[in-house]
């Protein structure tokens, strides 16, 4: 081993001794219940481990892979370097050979973490069409004493999404909220070379974004000087849609922050039996029609979803997962296959939107064990009444809406399919599909004339219905490219107007000149719409379209995971541009190893 004075890389030689067992672990299942494995689980090898020989440079703590896995442990330096001594002591190693103190910890994960982002930033290449992303949350400021709001900017297509920067500002001043997210927008689109890459904005419908006069979406697009899509996240509608029917419902008339009956159903979950031996309340369609055609309309509505859902549980995560599997277990209409064991309950908060389903899905499912308890200790005599109705609904109409929302080219026929169901859902609860509709009318963001055109590109549209919605764009196709779109408000910069929809309405018939301005604007071949649908799969030009269409995100979940990025790593900043910093390294090493699992990085990642 070579000190300081005889080399100019001095290490320190330290044998890594490992357990000599193997241990096996227990899958894990962060499923509400257990559904059955459809494939026999594969027991974990004992592996006999007899430890290594490492050599650890002087100056391991500038390691860019040691300070980014840190950084994103929010390790603290002390921290960091007690832990690093721990290492090299207890493997034999010599710690005076080796800098582990806690200020060059410090010291290193300034200047490396700065480093990386510089190195992050020159080697990000903005794709050619991209969706720009933004959300914003009330935080404080680094030194606590104030509040600020804190904007994050993202932008990518489907396949993934760079976070550019989290600036701040202050709320409350005279400048309006529009201007100020489209000029923080704007810096660091310059700063980041992409502004001539964004072709579509994809918003939460807050006023401050969607507003007919100085909104973001018209601000921003009066900086870049390009008429942009308007993409609104079809979570956040989503949002909108079961709002409004769970308001409509007078479920709860209280103004506060959080839901009263959620809040007493979280604080006496553990008085309920929520165990796989307990006879859950589940979906009985008799109870809602008595007439053959209407029975027949819910058996189809319950088939389908039932069917999506299955199709797309085991690909889902966290909260969105626990949803799915909570839908199948109130459709399954008794289906003693499916055992359960239901998450403990978390936010309450009504801006929580997600809070609402998981909370009214299991509070019915328990409503048996509910009602045993004194009336007023979770719900009051007229709530379970009211619960069923909301999650009849959402669990037989909206949550098959809710699971395919992710899909940009499926977005039109869904929410077309969606306003038909609706209309339909009158058979069974006039007030709630007049609650729905009244908001998803409100949103048809997906049905005006400028974004029906990609729904050329989907797979589940009917033929026919292909057939005619390219037969209507060529009887309109104007003369000139389409640079602005002219059914807005106001300028070629406003808000979309939204179509009329009746029982006869078909895709094709929401088309006007502005549906041609998609396809200049990113820059596609219109050649295969003068072939017979049945061609396209097999023509390039079809082909290319589609590959552009993976720009156009429609959901705002990597802002809204930004936003938890943000707040989760604004305590170990000491300065602002350290916390910027900070961000880009903990978003590169989280997109470098998205698994700190072992079993998951070998099969997730690549060999580093």
């Amino acid at each position: 081993m070579k000190t300081e004075e005889e080399g100019k890389s001095p290490i320190s030689s330290v044998g890594v001794i490992t357990s000599s067992e193997g241990s096996s672990s227990e899958v894990e299942c962060d499923s509400p219940f257990k559904i059955p494995q459809q494939t026999p689980v594969k027991a974990h090898r004992r592996e006999t481990r007899t430890g290594t020989a490492a050599f650890i440079p002087h100056d391991i703590l500038k390691s860019p892979k040691v300070v980014s896995l840190a950084t994103r442990m929010k390790l603290s330096p002390a921290q960091q370097a007690a832990f690093t001594q721990a290492i090299i002591q207890e493997s034999g190693g010599d710690t005076s050979k080796v800098s582990v103190s806690y200020a060059t910890a410090d010291r290193s994960r300034r200047t490396v973490g700065e480093e990386i982002a510089k190195t992050v930033q020159n080697a990000w290449v903005p794709p050619k069409f991209a969706s720009i992303h933004w959300d914003s949350k009330l935080m404080l400021n680094q030194a606590k004493h104030m509040s600020e709001e804190r904007l994050v900017v993202a932008i990518g297509n489907q396949n993934d999404t760079k976070i550019l920067g989290v600036p701040a500002y202050q709320p409350g001043t005279d400048q309006r909220s529009g201007d100020i997210i489209a000029q923080a927008t704007m810096q660091l689109l310059q700063s980041w070379n992409c502004v001539g890459s964004i072709v579509n904005m994809t918003f939460d419908t807050t006023a401050s974004n969607t507003g007919h006069v100085s909104a973001a979406c018209i601000t921003l697009q009066q900086s870049t000087g390009r008429a942009l899509l308007w993409s609104a996240c079809r979570h956040h509608v989503g949002e909108v849609i079961l709002t409004q029917v769970f308001n409509d419902l007078n479920i709860e008339a209280s103004r506060s922050a959080e839901y009263t009956v959620f809040s007493r159903f979280k604080k006496n979950f553990d008085t309920v039996p929520h165990g796989s031996n307990e006879t859950l309340s589940v979906f009985d369609k008799s109870l809602l029609a008595n007439d053959a055609e209407t029975l027949s309309v819910i058996t189809h509505w319950q088939e389908n979803t039932v069917a999506v859902a299955e199709a797309l549980v085991h690909h889902q995560r966290e909260d969105y997962k626990e949803f799915t599997e909570l839908c199948l277990l109130y459709l399954d209409n008794g289906d003693n296959s499916r055992s359960f064991n239901f998450r403990r309950p978390g936010a309450v908060h009504k801006a929580r939107w997600m809070a609402k389903v998981l909370y009214a899905i299991k509070m019915v499912l328990l409503e048996n064990q509910i009602s045993l308890l004194p009336t007023g200790t979770v719900t009051t005599s007229t709530q379970p009444q009211k619960l069923r109705s909301f999650v009849t609904f959402v669990c037989l109409v909206y949550s098959r809406w809710w699971m395919t929302s992710s899909s940009a080219v499926d977005a039109p026929w869904h929410d077309f399919c969606l306003h038909q169901d609706l209309v339909k859902y009158a058979q069974v609860n006039p007030g709630i599909s007049a609650s729905a509709l009244k908001a998803l009318n409100r949103h048809l963001w997906y049905l005006c004339s400028e974004m029906i055109p990609v729904a050329l590109f989907s797979d589940i549209v009917p033929k026919d219905e292909l057939q005619y919605l390219a037969e209507r764009l060529l009887m309109v196709q104007p003369g000139d490219d389409v640079n602005i779109p002219h059914n807005r408000f106001g300028t070629g910069f406003g808000k979309p107007k939204f179509p009329t929809i009746s029982s006869t309405t078909r895709l094709g018939d929401l088309v006007t000149e502005d549906s041609w301005f998609m396809f200049r604007l990113l820059e596609m071949d219109t050649e295969f719409l003068t072939h017979d649908v049945q061609a396209w799969p097999g023509r390039p030009s079809f082909l290319e379209a589609k590959a552009k269409t993976v720009a156009l995100n429609v959901v705002n979940d990597s802002a809204e995971r930004g936003v938890k990025l943000s707040s989760d790593f604004l305590d170990a900043a000491r300065s602002e541009e350290h916390y910027q910093n900070i961000l880009q390294v903990v978003e590169a090493d989280r997109k470098r190893m998205p698994s700190l699992r072992k079993r998951k990085r070998e099969t997730d990642c690549d060999t580093i």
